[in-house]
């Protein structure tokens, strides 16, 4: 979490970052979602510290899901 907080600090993006209790998933964590406006909420399994850099540029600031790291999709309707 730590991480994250410091790598959107460096590209100075606003955003709410919250920690939460297992959803269930244990063997895929650490899971991180992001969701953009407009956009789907987009899970993603098994992310340390070091992928978090890669995550945020690809992600939020060039609006790519990274497909090998994505295991949900949660439409913005929903």
């Amino acid at each position: 979490m730590q991480a994250i907080e410091r790598e959107l600090a460096k590209h100075n993006i606003q955003a709410r970052v919250r920690s939460v209790g297992c959803i269930g998933m244990c063997v895929r964590e650490p899971l991180v979602d992001i969701q953009v406006a407009g956009q789907p909420r987009i899970t993603y399994a098994n992310i340390l510290a070091v992928n978090i850099p890669r995550l945020i540029e690809e992600h939020i600031l060039k609006g790519e899901i990274l497909q090998d790291w994505a295991i949900g999709i949660v439409p913005e309707e929903w």
